[in-house]
């Protein structure tokens, strides 16, 4: 019979002492030189005729290693089974020996998760923002797309660009020496608004001093996270190609008709209020999960398993790299390097595996569950969004190991559906 002695190091941390009995050992060796002995190849023997001393010979090291894993993969699973353990990492195997006569032992280290009774989680005080939608803010909606409306023509009668004028510009890169660091590359234009937030501070500096068609060499010094580190100076060429401004449309019936299905502006603006409204309400919801999430914590101090943090960040850390990538940069900054990245997310990392394991808690006591279809019909939706069918997207997102997450972030959303319904709303 298995034999399971678990120590806590932690309420995340134990090592269990794993004893396999003789009887289980052999019988696994048995059976494994069986399986050999049906395909081994031998010469001087017949295909299934070759006996155990010699297969024990030739494979002892192979099939010693092959029944070793076997039943170690095994015995630990049954060894979380009897004592309701949940790894969140691959346990870490030490001290494996094997004594004739008295079994198979070994060690393994696992990290948990904590098991706790979560607290004071319905009646939660929330305070909800007013939900009043004021003129100011539909006007503001106005202008908006009163913006976006807007025709590009150049300006006459300018020497240079000022705030609120767009800059036809074109950009290149410059070495220490001041040498095209890509001569071969034909400079292509863009459009910037000058007291915008794309432009550079140097380079609108720059700008606002020149004519249309002079060219300035302009030198930027990257701000950094760490202020003891200065960041390598960046040179380049600019020139500016054309100013322009932005004509913007009336606000009236035709502009109403001209961005919609609309009779006139009336019908603009209560379509612009019914939209605030739903933003509104999204944002008072998702303000009150977040200080409803703020007041758990406080309330269920739990311990982290740091491979749950550690995943967490890895995870974070991606898809920042890939935003960054996706954006065109090519080489990743210091300042965005794992290093630098790690001291600044760890706390946000931990932040979110306290939540994680909040919600499971939650959804374990009340009983929360998602059933298979609710995650086929959001499939379905996901598939629609992304004009692709069922089958072939549920395949991918099965592929990429994609249905775990969105198993765990449905549940994570009934969760805080069910947090809200219980709380004290004012």
């Amino acid at each position: 019979m298995l034999k399971v002695d678990v120590k806590s190091e932690s309420s995340v941390k134990k090592t269990l002492s794993v004893a396999i009995p003789e009887e289980q050992v052999s019988s696994e060796f048995d059976q494994a030189y069986r399986d050999l002995a049906k395909k081994a190849q031998i010469p001087g023997f017949r295909k299934g005729k070759v006996p155990r001393n010699v297969l024990e010979k030739r494979f002892h090291t192979a099939v010693e290693s092959e029944v070793f894993e076997s039943l170690i993969r095994d015995s630990m699973v049954k060894a979380f089974q009897d004592n309701e353990l949940e790894p969140v990492a691959q346990p870490r195997i030490t001290e494996h020996k094997h004594d004739k006569g008295k079994g198979l032992t070994y060690t393994a280290s696992i990290e948990v998760k904590p098991q706790f009774e979560p607290k004071d989680y319905k009646g939660i005080k929330l305070k909800k923002t007013s939900d009043k939608i004021t003129e100011k803010q539909v006007n503001e909606v106005l202008e908006r797309l009163q913006n976006e409306q807007g025709i590009l023509q150049e300006r006459e009668g300018v020497e240079t660009p000022a705030k609120g004028d767009f800059v036809s510009v074109t950009i290149q890169g410059l070495d220490e020496e001041g040498n095209l660091t890509h001569p071969d590359q034909e400079p292509q234009e863009r459009l910037y608004e000058m007291g915008g937030e794309i432009l550079q501070e140097q380079m609108e500096k720059a700008l606002s001093k020149m004519k249309v068609d002079e060219e300035k060499a302009v030198t930027i010094t990257p701000k950094t996270q760490d202020k003891k580190e200065k960041a390598k100076d960046l040179h380049f060429r600019i020139c500016l190609k054309a100013i322009k401004e932005k004509v913007l449309p009336k606000i009236d019936d035709e502009f109403a008709k001209s961005v919609g299905p609309f009779e006139n502006l009336d019908a603009l603006k209560e379509r612009a209020r019914n939209d605030l409204k739903e933003e509104l309400k999204q944002k008072n919801r998702v303000d009150m999960a977040t200080n409803a999430l703020e007041e758990l914590r406080k309330k269920n101090p739990v311990e982290f398993p740091e491979s749950l943090v550690e995943r967490e960040l890895l995870s974070m850390m991606y898809n920042l790299w890939r935003q960054l990538e996706q954006a065109g940069m090519k080489e990743i900054p210091e300042e965005y390097s794992e290093k630098k990245l790690r001291e600044r997310m760890k706390p946000e990392a931990e932040l979110r595996v306290h939540d994680q394991l909040i919600m499971e808690a939650i959804a374990k006591k009340e009983g929360l569950e998602v059933a298979p279809e609710e995650i086929n019909e959001r499939i379905k939706e996901m598939a629609g969004q992304a004009k692709a069918p069922f089958a072939e997207y549920r395949a991918y997102l099965e592929k990429n190991n994609q249905i775990e997450n969105l198993h765990f972030q449905m549940l994570t959303q009934k969760t805080l559906d069910f947090l809200l319904a219980e709380a004290t709303i004012k």
